[in-house]
């Protein structure tokens, strides 16, 4: 069985907490304000900011809202989210939740990682539903 990577994670831990502190003070949120906002005790956001836990889907989907980060940012956090929480972002979910067939089509590519030519024509498709 493989070892996992635990200061590969820890370091993914408090770069997202980093960026979640910068997100908060550039939106000029005091601490204790922006815990409040999203539902947490303040010391809870400390853990949180310092990179020693990591929030659910749901608060992290409530500090989102509070923090309304502009898309790179957003991309940034959705990443680190995903890596340390190991699971899709609460946005993709509800998008699998909403078509549930979809989840189904996703499953069959298993392992494989898709070349950038497979993503573009991913992204072309999902462009078009724009149109709609």
């Amino acid at each position: 069985m493989a070892k996992k990577n635990y200061s590969a994670q820890s370091e993914e831990k408090s770069t997202f907490g980093k960026l979640i502190s910068d997100l908060r003070i550039e939106k000029g949120l005091s601490l204790r304000k922006f815990a409040n906002a999203v539902g947490l005790p303040p010391s809870n956001m400390t853990y949180m900011e310092k990179g020693v836990s990591i929030p659910t889907a749901e608060i992290y989907t409530k500090m989102l809202n509070v923090l309304n980060p502009k898309p790179e940012d957003k991309v940034r956090m959705d990443k680190l989210f995903c890596q340390v929480r190991k699971i899709p972002t609460p946005d993709v979910c509800q998008v699998i939740l909403n078509n549930y067939e979809l989840g189904e089509k996703i499953t069959r590519i298993g392992n494989a990682i898709l070349t950038t030519e497979q993503l573009k024509l991913v992204e072309e498709l999902f462009e078009s539903f724009n149109n709609i």
